[in-house]
């Protein structure tokens, strides 16, 4: 099965944040499913797309303020534009991928961003 994952948070080599969603996208690749997640860049990476296994394949994209983490839960005054610029980075880029790899099942962690994302997703294809 091909398995699309949406998720604000992704290991990188020099972050750790979102191991829960790397444990799972490891445990789900086990079982012959092609996993391909899409994640915001951590402070200093540049976007990017990569093989992280055989059936792993990673998306990482930028967006205006992700270097300082702008677009936050933590904080009280998040810049509307920072947000916006987020859910459409993340929206367009697993769009194409939907389209392209004909993604059978999408896993959204959080209810926002991703979730959202991912019932506009189910309404435009």
């Amino acid at each position: 099965m091909k398995i699309c994952i949406l998720t604000s948070s992704y290991p990188s080599l020099k972050y750790h944040e979102g191991i829960f969603v790397e444990e799972l996208v490891s445990y789900l690749a086990k079982y012959n499913n092609k996993i391909y997640v899409i994640a915001p860049c951590c402070k200093d990476e540049k976007a990017i797309v990569y093989q992280a296994s055989e059936s792993i394949c990673v998306t990482k994209f930028e967006y205006p303020g992700y270097k300082s983490r702008k677009v936050d839960a933590t904080k009280k005054n998040i810049p509307v534009i920072s947000t916006l610029v987020f859910f459409f980075k993340m929206f367009f880029c697993a769009y194409k991928l939907i389209r392209k790899e004909k993604i059978e099942l999408i896993h959204c962690y959080w209810i926002i961003p991703s979730g959202f994302i991912g019932v506009l997703l189910k309404i435009f294809l």
